[in-house]
């Protein structure tokens, strides 16, 4: 357990605790969607991901080179109003909107959610290796387009293609696959079930008519990156079936 201490100076008066709960959440840093463990006060419902539960104070990233990324619990807006929606800001990884707890660079006005920033990028998932990306040529699987699907124009938003070319999705689209899976889903199910459902094939296919080639083994290798991918932006990698996930070091 542990007492919480925000970085803009607030406490929080009661003791965090790690938790793994059956339901989905939304982070009281972030305000972002979280699946499973999550750090809890049992005596006012506060809960957040890890990653937000100990930000860095500052952190730099591969695609930024030589940008320093400073962490934020409000978003930084130019009229000083994190609700304004003229001078909103959106994540640069998943291209959605930044609400809360952000790592925002004030040289270049790069913006990253905290979940994002664990975004590995290469690993290999049944033999595939898959690369993320931050500016792709090929369409995404799910949305059939290049550019990120109903994204800010501004932001491109990531990507995961495999070497072989076959496979690529954004990392925003995985995000609403999920959300549309959430919606038919059932609040009551357990974390590992919720993920099951949430990359559910049948979910993928009511947006995707795959090409003759694209047999059972194309669909396992797109399901595992799927979970891989959300369990990350979920705040919570340690639900995956890790074995079947080899990371690569860099």
């Amino acid at each position: 357990m542990m007492s919480w201490k925000g970085r803009d100076g607030r406490h929080h008066e009661h003791e965090m605790e790690m938790k793994n709960y059956n339901k989905r959440f939304t982070c009281d840093g972030c305000k972002q969607e979280g699946l499973g463990s999550r750090y809890r006060c049992h005596h006012c419902d506060y809960e957040l991901h890890e990653e937000c539960n100990f930000p860095k104070p500052t952190i730099s990233h591969d695609f930024f080179p030589g940008c320093s990324f400073h962490f934020h619990s409000r978003p930084p807006t130019r009229c000083g109003d994190n609700r304004c929606k003229q001078h909103a800001r959106c994540c640069d990884a998943c291209g959605k909107d930044v609400h809360g707890y952000v790592y925002h660079c004030p040289d270049e006005g790069w913006d990253l959610h905290p979940c994002c920033t664990n975004l590995q990028t290469k690993f290999c998932i049944d033999g595939t290796l898959f690369l993320l990306r931050d500016g792709v040529f090929s369409r995404c699987v799910w949305c059939k387009k290049k550019k990120l699907w109903g994204g800010r124009s501004h932001v491109r938003g990531w990507s995961y293609v495999s070497e072989c070319g076959k496979y690529h999705f954004h990392v925003n689209c995985v995000g609403k696959m999920a959300q549309e899976a959430w919606k038919e889903g059932d609040e009551d199910d357990d974390a590992c079930m919720a993920l099951e459902k949430m990359v559910d094939l049948r979910v993928l296919a009511k947006y995707s008519k795959p090409s003759r080639d694209r047999g059972s083994k194309f669909w396992k290798t797109a399901w595992m990156l799927l979970k891989t991918i959300l369990g990350i932006i979920l705040g919570d990698p340690t639900t995956l079936a890790f074995s079947l996930v080899d990371l690569l070091s860099q």
